[in-house]
């Protein structure tokens, strides 16, 4: 695994300031110097680092910067913490190693070089991201609940990531879908409310009235098939049954108006039936009016029953 390059001129500095134990880190008058410890600390990030182990890396570069920044150490953390994905973090790191007190040796202009090898990795993996705010509204959190500043550019890893802020009592909010190398800019905005849908009267709601206009307009023509094969056809045969004497004729005249009268009473009963649900699901569907100039006229007389169309 290898090491970030800029680790092995700390570390052969260190055998030339290793007897200065104790000693803090000078002001501007000249360069700065690493204590002991710090030292002792940088030596032990490098080994975790080329090892692979990038948190105790970040930690140990931590303890050391906890004890006094440096130009170096702060290069070399960044470049640490950005191996775990923490982007954002990472360029933070890589400001302050521009900023921070320099040492000696590596030459400052070595150190400032690394930054920008490291940054040139950070930019191919990571993405920078700005998130818009509407007016008002200055700060929004990410997933780990830090604020950050509305309108300036920050670099995220890969992937999705929440933004939110209040407002006005409401939540603004944006999903960032993140991808190497690719910047972009995402606007805050106010969550689309859920409503309900109404059922669209040409879509999915109107099947109700449609069967029973259906079922009724069916109904009714068998219901009048049924009165008119009663009226022309079984009546007529009825009349010829009473006058006919003949035994043998009377039987097959009877048989033959058997058959005729099963399917008028098919007719007016299947008629009926469907006439009566159509006439319900129209009732059902309420909401939608029938269409201009249609009239439904439901009539009873005697066993029969059935429902006229009009126009």
């Amino acid at each position: 695994m290898r090491a970030p390059p800029t680790c092995r001129a700390l570390c052969a500095a260190a055998a030339l300031i290793g007897a200065l134990a104790g000693v803090r880190i000078a002001e501007a008058q000249g360069p700065a110097e690493p204590t002991a410890i710090q030292v002792g600390l940088n030596e032990q990030a490098y080994a975790a680092f080329a090892e692979g182990n990038f948190a105790k890396a970040a930690r140990l570069y931590r303890a050391s910067l906890d004890l006094g920044p440096l130009n170096l150490t702060w290069a070399n953390y960044g470049y640490a913490i950005f191996k775990l994905g923490r982007c954002e973090e990472a360029e933070a790191a890589y400001r302050e190693a521009l900023d921070a007190p320099r040492l000696a040796e590596p030459h400052p202009d070595e150190v400032a070089a690394g930054v920008a090898v490291y940054r040139e990795e950070l930019e191919r993996h990571c993405a920078a991201v700005t998130v818009t705010c509407p007016e008002g509204v200055d700060a929004f959190a990410l997933g780990d609940g830090r604020s950050r500043p509305c309108g300036v550019a920050l670099w995220l890893s890969p992937g999705s990531h929440a933004a939110s802020a209040e407002a006005g009592g409401g939540r603004l909010a944006a999903n960032l879908e993140v991808r190497s190398g690719v910047a972009m800019e995402v606007a805050l905005v106010a969550p689309a409310e859920v409503v309900p849908a109404r059922p669209d009267p040409e879509g999915e709601g109107a099947w109700v009235g449609t069967a029973g206009l259906i079922s009724a307009c069916v109904g009714g023509a068998a219901l009048l098939t049924g009165g008119v094969l009663e009226v022309a056809v079984l009546q007529p045969g009825l009349d010829e049954l009473e006058a006919t004497a003949d035994p043998a004729l009377f039987a097959e005249r009877r048989e033959a108006l058997a058959g005729q009268q099963a399917l008028v009473k098919g007719l007016v009963i299947g008629g009926a039936a469907l006439a009566a649900t159509g006439i319900t699901l129209i009732m059902l569907d309420g909401g939608e009016p029938e269409p201009e100039g249609l009239t439904l006229r439901p009539w009873w007389s005697g066993q029969m029953a059935g429902v006229d169309l009009r126009w």
